[in-house]
């Protein structure tokens, strides 16, 4: 498994966020079991279904009581085409990675890198902390959980140029992931900064 970062981080006043503080997401940490976890992708793949589904169904009702024309009900063939050719590559996608959770439950699989400080904040104390869960860019997204997700020695001297993240990747398919850390400055009036990473699994 190999570990990159992106330094194109963002500033924070008081490290909050539109909608509140950045590190409220909720601390989860996933199912307990190898088992409950290949239940739970396809749980989550079946609400993406009849989600995606409801919402085609809704349009189609609403163009029909405004008026059906040949454009329109072309592309809703399409439409539908496609959604049905998606939810069949997302299944063998489900099968695929069940598999792999299930052959791999005994397997750890952790990783570790080491990322630049942001240039703003070298030679600043701060204190780091992951900030919500690791996501893969499917849709559905998968997920490491912020709990699988450290920053060892989470307080940086003056004296240091860089911080090293440990992810617990156990059971979780082999994708890209990106997360963000927060940098807080020990100066109570200097903005904290998000830093984006991104995670290989293999």
């Amino acid at each position: 498994m190999t570990l990159s970062a992106s330094n194109a981080g963002e500033r924070f006043g008081g490290a909050r966020t539109e909608g509140g503080d950045v590190g409220s997401a909720p601390d989860d940490a996933g199912p307990a079991s190898p088992f409950a976890e290949a239940i739970e992708g396809f749980v989550n793949l079946g609400g993406w279904v009849l989600h995606e589904l409801g919402t085609h169904a809704r349009s189609v009702g609403q163009r029909i009581d405004d008026g059906y024309t040949p454009d329109a009900l072309a592309r809703d063939v399409a439409r539908s085409g496609a959604l049905v050719a998606a939810a069949g590559v997302r299944t063998l996608n489900e099968v695929v990675d069940a598999a792999v959770i299930l052959a791999c439950a005994r397997s750890a699989n952790i990783a570790t890198a080491t990322f630049p400080m942001p240039e703003r904040l070298v030679g600043v104390p701060c204190k780091l902390r992951a900030v919500g869960p690791l996501r893969s860019r499917f849709d559905p997204p998968d997920l490491i959980p912020r709990a699988r997700v450290s920053v060892r020695a989470p307080d940086i001297t003056a004296g240091e140029t860089a911080f090293t993240v440990r992810v617990d990747a156990t059971r979780r398919p082999g994708l890209n992931y990106w997360g963000r850390v927060l940098v807080t400055p020990a100066q109570l009036d200097d903005d904290a900064e998000l830093v984006d990473i991104r995670v290989g699994v293999r």
